[in-house]
């Protein structure tokens, strides 16, 4: 399994752009009922039309509503067709330069539009960060809206309506829900361009709906402080329904897969620009088509990483594997598979249909003409960057394997009773195949009419267990889901034998190894003989189908495993050089297998801290480590394949001798000149000078290391040096251990 997937399920959220439409058509709704009272078809044609009140005052036909008053006029009545709710409304006289009006609501309008144009603009990658440079498309607009400004500087409430206008109220909610949109998209950008997760966007975009909103209703609340409740109350609503969290639940599911270059070769060269000699590992880390040529003497300079293959544009060619087929399999041509796909179909030749049976295993693969990768998918994807699944493992080889679990037909990969397998390769360059090499299978179609089969199980059938074990706990590898018993006595039906089994039934508890689990904890094993046994399995289709054969399973004990020697251990090890190498030994002996077995050591004895010998796995072990001079206490232990295992301490000095060894004494005995060093060495010596190498001396004879002679000599003068075991000696070339000379006196 190559793949990395994320399943997604339960609530999704309303989108922001639905809440708008949603809000804009109930309060677009809302201001048509509250502005327009109802009248006939007859009468709806006077309202609008001018009138006066006979004295030189103008107005409109209008239909007398409460509620409004005439925005504060005068209604005259007989100055307009038909009936007599329609009436003439004469406008009040503006008290100065700066009131408002009729044009109010038009405007209002307009700004609404500015603020949407705005919110759309705000998530325009245009829109300077620290700068609202937002454009206004109409000029008529922007004219206004600088009057407006001002105008509103001035008085302002006229802008809002009023609280008694209820055209006014909406317009003035439509005003923050217009900034609470711009300020949203403004947020929401921000967040993609901070690659903010899905938590920190959300409460982005809510704070940046809550703040429009308040900026919006504040301004207007600072002239009429009546409003502030409302500001403050439309806010909070507004980043309630803008900052509603998304919830979402899933699976996800990741694969650790080995690393690899990119594909192609382009950046070889940069292996050979550098300061240090192109390794192997770095070339081939620089891409797929990276080939490495080490230095060497027929070729001149150090080593070249270079681009292999540089026209190499075709993909690889996939052909079928039959040495890799499951037995009794055999390839045909497809009937189905449809150009510009290729492939080939898989036959079962012990079945009359050629189709496979379910929960049956087939093994089938690939074979390439050059290096490649290759995947594998179950539906037809576009491209090989698209499937998921590798073809086996992940790295570039000449054959793929691949092995699959037949599934039920209700549970199939595939449509009907066909399984489709599509594969694509890539070599190296990247160059992969444009169409698919199919590998189509049928599945049986009817009941399961077959017994579950036994794969295999954790511990190999009959194997050795640890001594003295009782009992030993084993997994067993079904083909299918179903439930497993055992007993000791062969023969016996499913229904009668003793044991249960613990099993897992469910699709999804699939291992690794295509089977399900069946667990059990196998009691009574013998000492002295081997155990046998006897297992049967009913699967949970309909039909319950058992196992009439028994599974014999076998186990048997083994003898307990021994170190019989362990090394080094109360002694003293010297050594010259700084750390000494010193080299840990042992023996073992019986267990599972005679005596093979691997051994580890550690220096606390603690569980985790042991660190296995670097050559073991038979009946003698061994491995070096590096000490500096101190005393040492260390664990050894090793175990066997079946369990049995055994722990020695060993204890050992290290000390380390840097020092030439001493001439103590030199004197006549018996007709020869004899020297005694104070530890174990070699002596030589010249007649010429201390410049001589040791070992173009001349030698001392010596039996036990530290007593050695020579002939008793006057005429020369002696250059001796001195070499202890460890190869200490003189620092200097021209340094000697003694220089003597013999000399005769008479008395």
């Amino acid at each position: 399994m190559n793949k990395l997937y994320k399943e997604e399920k339960g609530r999704e959220s309303i989108a922001l752009s639905q809440i708008f439409i949603l809000l804009i058509g109930v309060f677009a709704f809302v201001w048509m009922i509250g502005g327009i009272p109802g009248v006939s078809a007859e009468e709806g044609e006077f309202i609008g039309t001018a009138c006066n009140d006979g004295n030189g005052n103008t107005g409109t036909c209008q239909t007398v509503d409460p509620n409004t008053a005439c925005s504060g006029g005068t209604f005259v009545s007989g100055k307009c067709p038909g009936s007599s709710n329609i009436q003439c409304c004469i406008p009040k006289k503006p008290a100065n330069n700066n009131q408002n009006t009729g044009d109010d609501f038009e405007f209002n309008r307009q700004m609404m539009k500015f603020l949407f144009e705005m919110g759309e603009n705000a998530v325009s990658p245009k829109l300077g960060m620290g700068n609202s440079n937002v454009p206004i498309n109409n000029p008529d607009l922007a004219k206004d809206l600088k009057n407006k400004t001002e105008e509103f500087n001035g008085t302002g409430l006229n802008f809002l309506g009023g609280f008694g206008n209820l055209g006014g109220a909406v317009v003035n909610s439509l005003g923050a829900i217009g900034a609470s949109y711009g300020a949203n998209r403004l947020f929401s950008y921000i967040a993609d361009e901070i690659d903010a997760n899905g938590p920190w966007t959300i409460g982005l975009e809510a704070l940046g709906a809550g703040t429009g909103a308040f900026a919006f209703l504040y301004f207007v609340a600072s002239v009429n402080p009546i409003l502030a409740l409302v500001a403050a109350g439309v806010a909070i609503l507004l980043a309630i329904l803008f900052g509603e969290t998304v919830e979402e639940q899933g699976v996800a599911v990741f694969y650790c897969l080995p690393w690899d270059a990119q594909t192609g070769g382009q950046y070889c060269d940069l292996c050979n620009n550098q300061e240090v000699p192109c390794s192997e590992y770095q070339c081939k880390s620089l891409g797929q088509a990276c080939e490495f040529e080490p230095s060497s003497e027929e070729r001149e300079g150090g080593p070249s990483c270079f681009f292999n293959n540089t026209n190499d544009i075709d993909p690889p060619v996939i052909m079928p594997n039959s040495d890799v087929l499951t037995v009794d399999y055999v390839y045909e041509d497809p009937a189905s598979v449809s150009y510009p796909d290729r492939g080939t179909k898989i036959i079962n030749t012990e079945e009359s249909d050629g189709c496979l049976t379910p929960f049956s295993r087939v093994t089938f693969g690939v074979k390439l003409n050059e290096l490649a990768k290759c995947k594998i998918s179950f539906d037809r994807r576009g491209s090989y960057n698209e499937m998921s699944n590798y073809f086996g493992r992940a790295g570039r080889d000449y054959n793929h394997t691949q092995t699959l679990l037949i599934p039920e037909l209700d549970t199939s990969l595939g449509q009907d009773n066909q399984i489709f397998a599509y594969v694509r390769c890539q070599d190296a360059n990247g160059n992969s195949n444009p169409a698919n090499y199919v590998f189509q299978m049928c599945v049986q179609e009817g009941p399961d009419l077959k017994a579950p089969e036994i794969y295999g199980t954790s511990i190999k059938n009959d194997s050795k267990v640890a001594f003295s074990v009782m009992s030993a706990p084993v997994d067993f590898y079904i083909n299918e889901p179903a439930n497993c018993k055992w007993s000791f006595t062969p023969g016996r039906p499913y229904g009668t034998m003793e044991n249960n089994m613990s099993c897992s039934t469910d699709p999804t508890q699939i291992n690794l190894r295509l089977s399900y689990t069946c667990s059990s904890n196998l009691t009574g094993l013998r000492q002295d003989e081997k155990t046998n046994y006897y297992v049967k399995c009913q699967d949970v289709s309909e039909r319950l189908n058992t196992n009439v054969q028994d599974y014999v399973y076998t186990l048997s004990s083994s003898r307990a495993l021994s170190i019989t020697s362990a090394s080094p251990n109360n002694t003293v090890i010297k050594d010259s050089t700084n750390p000494a190498r010193i080299t840990l030994r042992a023996t073992t002996f019986g267990g599972t297998y005679d005596g093979s077995a691997l051994c580890y050591y550690s220096n606390t004895g603690y569980e985790g801290s042991y660190i296995v010998f670097d050559n073991s796995s038979s009946t003698s072990h061994s491995t070096d480590i590096y000490l500096n001079s101190g005393n040492y206490n260390y664990s050894i232990k090793c175990h066997d394949f079946g369990g049995n295992a055994e722990t020695v301490k060993i204890q050992f000095d290290v000390e380390i001798d840097s020092v030439a060894p001493l001439i103590s004494r030199a004197y006549y005995d018996e007709g020869n000149m004899k020297i005694i060093t104070n530890e174990k060495a070699e002596c030589q010596f010249s007649t010429s000078s201390c410049e001589y190498v040791f070992g173009d001396g001349v030698a001392f004879n010596s039996v036990d290391g530290f007593n050695h002679k020579i002939g008793w000599q006057t005429e020369s003068t002696l250059y001796i040096k001195c070499q202890d075991i460890y190869g200490n000696q003189p620092a200097s070339a021209s340094e000697c251990s003694m220089t003597a000379r013999g000399y005769n006196y008479q008395i």
